[in-house]
Parts: C-alpha cells; structure tokens; sequence
C-alpha cells in the first residue's frame, strides 16, 4: 500500500503496512482498523481509539500512545520498545512475543489481557494493573514496579530477577518455576498464591504475605523473609539455607524435606510444626517460642538455641552436637525428649545441666 498520507484515518481502515512515522494521530478513531506491520515509530497516538484494532508486528518504537484505548487490540510481535503507554486501557489485548523494553506503563490497565512472551526489561510499571493477567514466561528484569496488580495473574516461568515489585499484589497468581532471585518484593501480597519450584535466591520478602501460600520446592537461599505473614503456607521441599525468618509467626506451616541449615529466626514464633528429618544445622534461633514443634530425628549440630521458650518439643534423636542451649525455658515434656538427643559438646546453662542430669 501506498503511504497513509493518502488514507484516510478513521475507524475499520486498511492500513497493512503503511508508513505513518512521526503522523499526528492523537485522538484519532482506528477502532477495528487493520495497521498490521505497519510503521509507526514516533507516532503521537495519545487518546486514540485503537479498540479491537490489529497492529500485528507493527512497528510503535518511540511512539507515544498516553491514555490510549487498545482494550481487545491485537498487538502480537509488536515493537513497542520506549513507548508511552501510560494509562492506557490495554484490556483483553493481545501482546504475545511483543517488544515493551523501556517503555512507560505506568497506570496502564492490562486486564485479562495476553502477554505471554512479553519483554518488559526496564519498563516502567508503577500502579499498572495485570489482573487476571497471562504473563507466562515474561522477561521483567530490572523492571520498576510499585503498588503493581497481578492479582490472578499468570506468571510461570517468568523472569522477574533483578526487579523491584514492593508493595504490589500478588494474590491467587500463578509464579510457578518464576526467576525472582534478587528481587525487592517487600510488603507484597502473595496470599493464596502458587510459587512451585520459584526461584528466589536473595530476594527481598520482608514484611510481604505469604499467608496459605504453595512454596514446594521454592530456592529461598538466603532470602529475607522477616516480618512476612507465613500462616498455614507451604514449605515442603523448600530451600531456606541463610534465610532471615525473623520475627515471622510459623503457624501450622508444612515443612516436610525443608532445609533451614543457617537459617535465622529471632524472636520467631514457631507453632505446631513437623521438622522431623531435616537439615537445620548452624540455625540460629534466639528469643523465639517453640510449642507443638515436633524435631525427632533432625541435625541441629552447631545451631543457637538460646532465650528460646519450649513448650512439648520434641527433640528425640536430636543431633545438637556443637549447639548452645543457654537460658531456656521448657516444661516436663520438652526435657525428657532432650534427654534422647546428642547433646555432645553442647553449650548449656547450669540450670538445665542439673536438670537433664538429675
């Protein structure tokens, strides 16, 4: 087709290919229109109507679409790389393998839409809305978001390593197998979400919500996780070696095949929880309370338990080689099942001394 100089611009036109570089389109109605591979880097399409519009492999590099409305557009391999998109209504739209790396989201309503694929690397993102949204294998990295949505949305196998997602919701999404090794996600909420095998190596989840949350398998090495919410989360095979679990209530949290060797729980509440048969040497639990936490057979060796108030412990087998017990507090219960465990080089008080000899 020949330049669009000679098209007209309005709603349901065929515009495959045309070259609409720099083109003063702001307000402009395409809806249902046809730009597929068309040219329109450094176009000006602020408030423009693009409303089911198809912008297939179209080139948008540069261009500037603020408030725009592309809500069910299909934007499919689209070069949108340092595009404005701020507040734009990208609802139902589809963007998959499109190209959004340093481009401006701020504010913009991605609803339900079609991402899976996407390049976000260096996007700005503050305040867009990714409800219900399918981002599956996404590349975020370095990515800026704050007070984000992702509330259901689909984020398997995404990368989102390097990036900073404080404060953004994140509950009932789909993380399975996701890169967030790195990334600032403190005071997020990830209540009810799906974190399988997520790998989050140095992350930052202080304060965050992981209340019911399915962490099996996740890499949690050295990650900071204190202050967060873990009630009833799901921890079974994770990788918490170095984790900072400070002040964190564990309540009712599954932990079959956990490892906390070096972990840190200070002043950390731990409820009703099975750790038999697992790696929590070198742990380091000071100030903390302990009821109902069953620890038969488990390696403790060189880990600090001191300030710690045991309430019906059960440390049967125990290896605590190494370990320091100073100033705690335990019923009948905790101390008869401590008499089983190994205490050989351990660090104790005279108190418990006399009472575990007598």
């Amino acid at each position: 087709m020949s330049t669009a100089y000679a098209v007209d611009i309005c709603d349901r036109s065929d515009l495959r290919f045309s070259d609409l570089r720099g083109r003063d389109l702001s307000g402009a109605s395409l809806n249902q229109s046809d730009l597929t591979g068309a040219d329109l880097r450094g176009a000006n399409l602020n408030g423009a109507y693009l409303r089911s519009a198809w912008l297939v492999n179209a080139n948008l590099e540069g261009a500037s679409l603020a408030g725009a409305d592309l809500s069910m557009a299909d934007l499919s391999g689209a070069n949108l790389s340092g595009t404005d998109l701020s507040r734009a209504k990208l609802r139902n739209a589809r963007l998959s393998g499109a190209s959004l790396v340093n481009a401006n989201l701020t504010m913009a309503d991605c609803t339900e839409a079609l991402m899976d694929d996407v390049s976000l690397e260096d996007a700005e993102m503050t305040g867009t809305r990714f409800f219900r949204t399918d981002l599956t294998g996404a590349v975020f990295s370095g990515a800026s978001l704050s007070h984000a949505n992702f509330v259901g949305a689909h984020l398997s196998w995404a990368d989102m390593s390097r990036s900073r997602f404080r404060e953004s919701q994140f509950s009932r999404a789909e993380l399975y197998g996701a890169n967030l090794t790195g990334t600032d996600l403190s005071g997020s909420d990830f209540t009810r979400s799906y974190m399988m095998r997520a790998r989050m190596t140095g992350a930052d989840l202080s304060d965050a919500s992981l209340d019911y949350a399915d962490l099996t398998e996740a890499e949690l090495r050295d990650t900071d996780l204190s202050g967060c919410k873990m009630r009833y989360a799901d921890l079974s095979g994770a990788n918490l070696a170095g984790a900072d679990i400070s002040e964190v209530v564990l309540d009712s949290v599954k932990t079959t095949g956990v490892n906390l060797s070096g972990a840190i729980l200070y002043k950390t509440s731990l409820f009703n929880l099975d750790l038999r048969d697992i790696d929590m040497h070198g742990v380091q639990i000071k100030k903390a309370k302990m009821d109902t936490v069953f620890l038969t057979n488990s390696n403790l060796a060189g880990a600090v338990l001191n300030d710690v108030t045991m309430h019906m412990v059960e440390m049967t087998n125990v290896d605590l080689s190494g370990a320091s017990l100073r100033n705690i507090e335990y019923d009948e219960f905790t101390l008869r099942s401590l008499e089983k465990a190994n205490l050989d080089g351990a660090s104790m008080d005279d108190r418990l001394k006399s009472d575990l000899s007598g």
